[in-house]
């Protein structure tokens, strides 16, 4: 984990970094930071549809369901196009008995 910070502080600007460092900690369980260095990688890559869909996962997983649902909209609406994993990506499982969650899925899948 070393190397990840120590990339991040050599440069701040380095969405990758952010990003790859926030699916470290999201891999670890550790959402609290996962979603800070991919709300970092977010501000630095915003048209980044996966960065945000990554983000979104996290929230979910840290049962903040309406910034999930937030981010899974914004993924979306930067061209994020895999809506079937929506339904299947465990990282969501949290999500399916939030209503506004539902809705998106209906919109987008069908179902």
């Amino acid at each position: 984990m070393i190397l990840h910070l120590s990339a991040v502080d050599m440069d701040s600007t380095y969405p990758s970094a952010a990003l790859n460092l926030g699916l470290l900690y999201h891999s670890l369980n550790k959402f609290d930071s996962a979603i800070v260095y991919l709300e970092k990688a977010v501000r630095l890559s915003p048209k980044n549809a996966n960065t945000h869909y990554q983000l979104a996962c996290s929230y979910a997983l840290n049962n903040q369901k309406e910034q999930a649902v937030r981010y899974l909209q914004l993924a979306i609406d930067k061209g994020f196009k895999d809506y079937e994993s929506l339904i299947t990506d465990p990282d969501l499982n949290g999500l399916k008995n939030y209503q506004p969650f539902n809705d998106l899925v209906k919109k987008y899948v069908g179902h």
